[in-house]
Formats: C-alpha cells, sequence, structure tokens
C-alpha cells in the first residue's frame, strides 16, 4: 500500500455541490465525464493521500443487483481498511492508480473500475450490464474525508454465477429491503440511494 500511487483531484478544484457531508449526486454519464475531464488530477502516493485533507481520492464502487433489485451483492469487509473492518459493504471497488492511466480521467477512472472488478470478482455471469450511477461523497468519517465515491452498478439474473474473490469475505446476495438491519458503511448508504 505505501508505494502505490493512486488518483487524486484537490479538494479545492471539486465543485462545491460534490463536497457535503452526506451526498448521493445523480447525473448523467455524459455530463460526469465532461467534469471530470476538466479536472487537474495528481498521482500521490496512497499512505499520503489518506492523510491528506485537501486531496480526494477517487474510488470507483460498484453495486451488484438482481434486475428487480430486491436483491444487492454485500459482504463483510476486512483488507486493508482497517478504519472500515467488521462493516458490511454493498460496494466493489477500489483505488485507481498509475497502471490505470489513459488519454482521459473519465477512461483512466474506467480502466480502474474494470481492473477492481476483475480483482475482487473472479467469476462474473455470461450476461450482465453495467452503468453509471452517480457520485458518492461523506465528510463525517475520516476515511470519507480523502475520498470521492464514482458509482457504477451491475445488473445480472444470474447473480449465482458472481465468483468472489479474497477480499470480498462473507460475499452474499441479501434483501435490499432488509439492508438497514446490518452495520453497513456509509458510502454503501449511499451509494444505494442512488
Amino acid at each position: 500500500m505505501n508505494s502505490e500511487k493512486v488518483l487524486c483531484i484537490k479538494r479545492k478544484n471539486l465543485p462545491k455541490e460534490w463536497i457535503k457531508n452526506y451526498l448521493s449526486l445523480s447525473i448523467l454519464e455524459d455530463e460526469f465525464k465532461n467534469k471530470i475531464n476538466s479536472f487537474e488530477v495528481l498521482y500521490e502516493t496512497r499512505s499520503k493521500a489518506e492523510e491528506n485533507f485537501n486531496l480526494k481520492q477517487i474510488i470507483p464502487y460498484i453495486l451488484i443487483q438482481n434486475s428487480k433489485k430486491t436483491l444487492t451483492g454485500i459482504y463483510k469487509r476486512k483488507g486493508s481498511e482497517k478504519r472500515l473492518a467488521d462493516l458490511w459493504s454493498s460496494g466493489v471497488g477500489g483505488h485507481v492508480n498509475t497502471n490505470d492511466k489513459s488519454k482521459s480521467v473519465f477512461s483512466t477512472i474506467k480502466n480502474g473500475m474494470q481492473r477492481e472488478l476483475s480483482e475482487e470478482i473472479t467469476g462474473l455471469p455470461k450476461k450482465y450490464s453495467i452503468s453509471f450511477c452517480g457520485i458518492i461523497n461523506e465528510e463525517v468519517t475520516e476515511v470519507g474525508k480523502v475520498h470521492l465515491g464514482i458509482v457504477y452498478k451491475i445488473i445480472s439474473d444470474d447473480i449465482k454465477s458472481f465468483i468472489p474473490g479474497e477480499e470480498l469475505n462473507s460475499f452474499q446476495f441479501f434483501k435490499t429491503s432488509e439492508l438497514k438491519t446490518l452495520n453497513m458503511e456509509l458510502w454503501s448508504s449511499l451509494a444505494l440511494k442512488l
């Protein structure tokens, strides 16, 4: 984790409407693409970025649901982020790094999203769709203050074909209507509003 350089945007350069204590912003993909491509980005060592509240690390965050949205994929947090340990999450994803670089910021984020998905889900159904949902942000937790979530959603009716990788501890599909009964991370609650 210490040497990985991750994609960041200076907080002061982001639109003020994106930096709210509890934000679930539904935005068209083209509008997001145009905005994000206009921002100056930098790559900071992840360990430094985690402590720098002047930066927002960009995180693709992917929800997995059936087509009726009655079931949502969730897992218990473990992994390298100790501040989220033992919370349930509905978001698959992580940091965008220098290996994901492309011709635009938007395509770099999409590369990072695809890489994270392939690392965390080792088996995908033959038929699924993936779509852009919007942006989430929170300024309440220490984790939230240094990250900005870019939410995508995967829909498939062949949910038995999803095979989780090692990072997705206790991965399962859970009734979406009952997720509020679990100890969920804040980002998951914000993402599900989209």
